[in-house]
């Protein structure tokens, strides 16, 4: 494995788009840009959509803040970073930079809000960019989802709020999302899970991939499917 990333968009595959490097983790979300963490604990990240023409902001995610890291996460206007002390850095299109203090274990990053779980188990999320993210909706993931030791956080948004989904080491996936009460997943035990802006797809043990829409719809344990298992 040369841990080289391969990038595409609707235009087709992007040569040699990423910095030189092997990367043991990408990400990448809606704004245009994705973002790896290299073998030696730096984060590099490169355009994978031009920028529209109005858009005198430049290229301010290549503005990585320095330090050593294990993870990266990516949305639409913001980046953060898991640093090997824990603490996580996040860095804005507006230029703002954050830190929250850890330790965090795994993070998840979607539109305008963040959310981490520490290394005791609690989850803790922040609001992103200049968008203002209600007191309520922050309050209320810290509610519902249980302390336990995820070992995967993945964070997703659509049209109507956010959700959120954790797995554990056991394979145990579950769901939240402030757009419905309790937790949601599909049945079974999983190995990676990934939200997008209104779906969700996780890899079963068993190498299967099924996937379910995200939306006010979709009741406790009411998911409608919309991926076949992958043959």
């Amino acid at each position: 494995m040369t841990g080289e990333p391969v990038c595409w968009n609707p235009e087709g595959v992007l040569p040699d788009a990423a910095p030189a490097g092997k990367y043991i983790a990408v990400a990448t979300g809606s704004g245009g840009f994705a973002c790896g963490v290299q073998d030696t604990g730096a984060i590099a990240c490169w355009e994978t959509l031009p920028r529209a023409p109005r858009d005198s902001t430049g290229p301010w995610f290549l503005d990585v803040p320095t330090g050593s890291y294990v993870a990266v996460r990516t949305g639409g206007a913001d980046a953060c970073g898991l640093r090997d002390s824990g603490d996580v850095v996040c860095w804005q299109r507006d230029g703002e930079v954050e830190v929250h203090p850890g330790p965090f274990r795994t993070l998840g990053v979607t539109w305008n809000m963040a959310c981490g779980v520490k290394r005791s188990g609690e989850l803790a999320c922040w609001g992103l960019d200049s968008e203002r993210v209600p007191d309520e909706t922050l309050d209320y993931y810290a509610s519902v989802v249980p302390p336990r030791a995820y070992d995967l956080l993945e964070m997703g948004g659509y049209v109507e709020g956010a959700a959120l989904c954790t797995l554990r080491e056991s394979g145990a996936l579950a769901c939240w999302s402030d757009a419905w009460s309790g937790s949601s997943a599909p049945p079974g035990s999983y190995k990676a899970v990934s939200l997008a802006d209104s779906h969700a797809c996780a890899l079963h043990q068993s190498g299967e991939v099924v996937c379910w829409r995200l939306g006010r719809g979709q009741a406790r344990l009411d998911l409608e499917f919309i991926g076949l298992p992958a043959q």
